[in-house]
């Protein structure tokens, strides 16, 4: 049961790194959506007119009116990445202590 518990705490960590680094690729995509040249976001009309962007695989469209949305999901990512990683990395811990002290002996 301990070996199940160990391998659900690595797809954690896995999942959780996965989560911080979506985040940051969100973060990244979004900002260069609104600083791109042409589409000045200080000039609501033309950033309403002009500035869209689309959520991951194309699922939503975000628009002037939601522009804080990508930003949004990104935090989301953010935190349930750090919250899933750093829980995964201890319960790794406390599953892989008997291994470890076996491999230190």
């Amino acid at each position: 049961m301990k070996g199940l518990r160990a391998i659900l705490a690595i797809v954690g960590l896995i999942i959780g790194v996965y989560l911080i680094l979506g985040a940051e690729w969100l973060v990244w995509d979004w900002a260069n959506s609104i600083i791109r040249p042409g589409v000045p976001w200080i000039n609501w009309d033309k950033f309403c007119h002009e500035w869209c962007f689309y959520a991951p695989l194309f699922l939503y469209k975000w628009t002037c009116q939601t522009w804080t949305g990508p930003f949004d999901l990104s935090k989301l990512w953010l935190d349930l990445g750090l919250f899933l990683a750093i829980i995964s990395a201890f319960a790794l811990g406390y599953y892989a202590r008997p291994y470890i002290k076996k491999l230190k002996e």
